[in-house]
């Protein structure tokens, strides 16, 4: 079987705690599964390959605009069925594992009277990721900073992984405030036993940095491919 890396936004969506959808190759004995996050973000499972199901995705990327579908597809960690596709964008990312605790900083957790103050991040944090606001606010472990000028919370929550999420005013950026969410996050997470979860590109050197200060380390690279959709 092929086994592929475990990403929070994909379970969330098998464990229906996210918006999404599921494309199989056989509704009653599927071995071929595709899952798609509603923000685009996806991933292939299979137990065997079946490659009339690749040629239906392959021509779902040329020719298909389905409602249920976003603009753009973001795939993790496909192996070479996407080599045919066109429209299509290829990088690099690392997931990355906490090994140790960083220090414990001020930050307060997010609440639903914060939600109109943290709009100047234009995130829509109700439905960017989220199904809505309240669950949002329930599984998404919020911390800000007091001015509002920076939050860390879970995109997604699946079997006890949360995929870290950090967001920092334009205007106040190098100033610490990523780090310092950061840490109050992944503290409020070792409280709740729930472990934090790093994805970034190769390439993001600064988004790299702050995961290690925060006590994160590269546990494997994989393939990232973005595809737009006509």
């Amino acid at each position: 079987m092929y086994t592929p890396i475990f990403f929070p936004l994909i379970g969330a969506v098998i464990e229906k705690n996210q918006n999404g959808v599921t494309l199989c190759n056989n509704k009653h004995n599927p071995t071929d599964w595709f899952i798609v996050h509603q923000f685009g973000f996806a991933q292939r499972f299979f137990s065997q390959e079946d490659p009339a199901f690749t040629d239906r995705l392959i021509n779902l990327c040329h020719t298909q605009r389905l409602p249920f579908l976003p603009t753009k597809l973001r795939v993790y960690a496909p192996n070479d069925w996407l080599a045919q596709a066109s429209h299509i964008l290829e990088s690099e990312c690392t997931q990355m594992r906490l090994v140790s605790l960083p220090p414990l900083a001020d930050a307060l957790p997010i609440i639903e009277d914060d939600l109109i103050a943290l709009k100047n991040l234009d995130l829509d944090l109700g439905r960017r990721f989220w199904s809505d606001e309240n669950d949002f606010l329930t599984f998404g472990h919020g911390q800000r900073t007091s001015d509002y000028n920076a939050l860390c919370y879970a995109a997604a929550l699946s079997n006890n992984i949360a995929e870290i999420d950090i967001a920092v005013a334009s205007d106040c950026r190098r100033k610490g405030l990523g780090q310092q969410v950061g840490q109050a996050f992944v503290h409020h997470c070792s409280e709740l036993g729930i472990t934090p979860n790093w994805n970034c590109f190769t390439n993001n050197t600064p988004s790299l940095k702050l995961a290690e200060k925060l006590g994160f380390e590269r546990t494997v690279t994989y393939r990232f491919i973005t595809v737009t959709l006509p």
